[in-house]
Order: C-alpha cells, then structure tokens, then sequence
C-alpha cells in the first residue's frame, strides 16, 4: 500500500455562490418591501390595501429566502472529522 500523503479538502465554491446570491435576493426583497412601506404611509386607502397585499407577498418571499439560505448554510462547514478522512463525493476534490 503506498500513499502520496495528499489529503482532501471541502469544495465549497457552489455554496458560497449559492449563499451570495440568496443574501442578496433577501436584501432586495427588504429593500422594496421597505420603499412600498414608505410608499403606502402617505397612500390613499384604496391604494394602501394593494401596497401592503404587495408587502404581504414580498415579506413571505423574504421568509422563504432566508428558510433557503439557513439550509444551504448547514453544508458549508462540516465537521473536520469527515473531511479528514471521507473521498469520493461531489463536494469533494483531491488537493493539488
């Protein structure tokens, strides 16, 4: 049995990106739920009622978004114990 003494690390380009990308959908969301806030303060009634049903739906987006981002932040780090010793896996690569 020889070995070249190589160990493997944890790819978590895809993650990372996926991470950003959701973040930054959840800032967008906040963003424009804020401005229709602002928008709806000085609206007239009528108006008012389909700005927060706008809100409504633009705050469960958000929700959603962070549910998704909360998930995908579990498998950024694993524990050190499996990197250590686990190959194989898409999330895996030899290091160079």
């Amino acid at each position: 049995m020889s070995s070249d003494y190589r160990g493997w690390t944890y790819d978590d380009r895809g993650l990372g990106i996926k991470l950003a990308r959701l973040q930054a959908e959840g800032q967008m969301l906040h963003a424009k739920a804020a401005r229709l806030t602002r928008l709806s303060a000085t609206a007239l009634p009528e108006v008012r009622a389909g700005l927060e049903e706008k809100i409504a739906v633009l705050d469960a987006h958000r929700t959603a978004v962070g549910v998704k981002r909360g998930g995908a932040s579990l498998f950024v780090k694993p524990p050190f114990r499996i990197l250590s010793r686990v190959a194989g896996g898409c999330a895996f690569r030899r290091r160079a």
